[in-house]
């Protein structure tokens, strides 16, 4: 059984610091993409995790591969693949231009979705326009039992709230930022996942609401796929635990450890310690159930 299935579009990050390095820009050039961003953090506590998504020729295939991501659901194509553009406007990372460019072959196929991942815990379906994401929910409700969540950006909550507010009322779980506060209020879905910033994270459901604080930081370096490391950590430790404390509280340190340096693919963070934790929280699960 898979713990946790990421699906949605990848591509190639450009992320520009233009009050790095005594004014010149910074430029950081690196595989990402909302589904690497999730998979690739969930990947160092679970070897159950999969992705269901589409990558150009010219994305470095390694990213999946030194992490034991299964690739059932992943196609490849002979064009290039998406670019997302970030521009951070301040030190702290709070202030950004987004753009991107899509190639229309770049994206998904939700009736792609390999047999093999209908056993998952949970579906996680990455950032991305609402009304894919309402595609892919439909096809999914009956054909699996596992638990699904959804996440946006900022960008597209400004210009289709209607949409998204649609597509994450269909969802089991949202993830939501703290300033889509009429989204957080309209949406019907049984849980909501607060993203807080530097604050934390805050877990609600109608009779249960769970917050957590975030570590300090002293210096952000680059904030870039760090919503994503929370839904990826999260989920996959809620997948083995059931503990929901605990899978906030780490989410919180990962994302929090990985926004001290570029990039999300080797983030300071203790990850064997964090297994082992999980691990014995795991075996306490199993244990209880073997009492019942």
């Amino acid at each position: 059984m898979f713990d946790l299935i990421v699906v949605g579009n990848i591509g190639i990050d450009v992320n520009t610091f233009p009050k790095r390095n005594n004014g010149r820009d910074v430029t950081i050039t690196q595989m990402g993409g909302a589904v690497i961003y999730s998979a690739v953090p969930a990947s160092m506590v679970s070897d159950k995790v999969g992705i269901v998504t589409t990558a150009g020729s010219d994305y470095d295939q390694s990213i999946w591969e030194h992490r034991g991501i299964s690739t059932l659901g992943l196609k490849r194509n002979s064009d290039k693949s998406h670019r997302f553009f970030n521009t951070y406007l301040s030190e702290d990372g709070q202030q950004r231009e987004e753009t991107a460019q899509m190639n229309p072959e770049g994206r998904y196929d939700i009736t792609a979705f390999p047999k093999e991942y209908l056993n998952a815990k949970y579906i996680h379906l990455a950032t991305d326009h609402p009304q894919h994401q309402i595609k892919a929910i439909k096809y999914l409700r009956g054909r699996t039992n596992a638990k699904i969540s959804i996440d946006t950006i900022e960008r597209l909550w400004e210009w289709i709230p209607e949409e998204v507010i649609e597509a994450f009322s269909l969802a089991d779980i949202n993830f939501t930022d703290k300033s889509m506060e009429r989204l957080l209020r309209e949406s019907t879905a049984s849980t909501k996942i607060v993203k807080r910033g530097k604050e934390g994270l805050t877990y609600k459901t109608k009779d249960t609401e769970i917050s957590v604080a975030a570590p300090k930081v002293d210096f952000v370096v680059d904030k870039t796929g760090a919503g994503d490391c929370v839904t990826g950590i999260f989920l996959s430790l809620l997948a083995q635990t059931n503990n929901i404390r605990f899978s906030l509280k780490k989410a919180c340190e990962v994302a929090s450890a990985s926004i001290t340096k570029y990039g999300i693919h080797d983030i300071p963070y203790d990850f064997e310690k964090l297994k082992a934790e999980t691990a014995r929280l795991t075996k306490n699960q199993s244990d209880k159930s073997d009492l019942l």
